[in-house]
C-alpha cells in the first residue's frame, strides 16, 4: 500500500504552504484526472494516488482545477457506470439515459455531463 503524505509533508514536497495549488500542479491534476476518466478509473482517486495525498485533498485540488477552468469541459462521470458502458460497447450517455428512462426510480445514476443538462438521476 502506498503511504500518503501528511499536509506538512505535501507542503514540503510540493514547495507550497499547506499544499496550496500552483499553476503547474493544477495542470498536472487536470492531466491525471482526464487520463483516469478516459480509462474508466476513479479520477479523483487517481489524483490522490498520483500525488500521494488523501482523497479529501485530491478532491479540493480537483475542485480548484475545475474553478480555474482546467477541467471546465470535463464531465463528471460515475466510474462504475462508465466501466459498464465500455463493457457493453455503448456510449456512457446512452447508458445513463437508459437507466433513467427504464429503472423506474429504483436505480439512480447521477451525472452532470454538459450534453445531458441536469443530473441524469433526477
Amino acid at each position: 500500500m502506498t503511504q500518503r503524505l501528511s499536509t506538512e509533508q505535501a507542503a514540503a514536497h510540493y514547495g507550497t504552504p499547506s499544499g496550496a495549488m500552483d499553476a503547474d500542479r493544477a495542470a498536472e491534476v487536470a492531466r491525471v484526472y482526464r487520463a483516469a476518466a478516459r480509462t474508466g478509473h476513479g479520477p479523483t482517486k487517481a489524483v490522490a494516488a498520483h500525488f500521494k495525498v488523501s482523497r479529501a485533498t485530491a478532491g479540493r485540488w480537483v475542485a480548484h482545477a475545475r474553478h480555474t477552468g482546467l477541467l471546465k469541459d470535463e464531465p463528471r462521470r460515475n466510474p462504475k457506470a462508465l466501466a459498464v458502458a465500455q463493457a457493453l460497447g455503448v456510449p456512457y450517455e446512452d447508458l445513463c439515459r437508459a437507466i433513467r428512462d427504464h429503472a423506474g426510480g429504483d436505480l439512480r445514476v447521477t451525472d452532470t455531463h454538459p450534453a445531458l443538462g441536469a443530473d441524469v438521476g433526477e
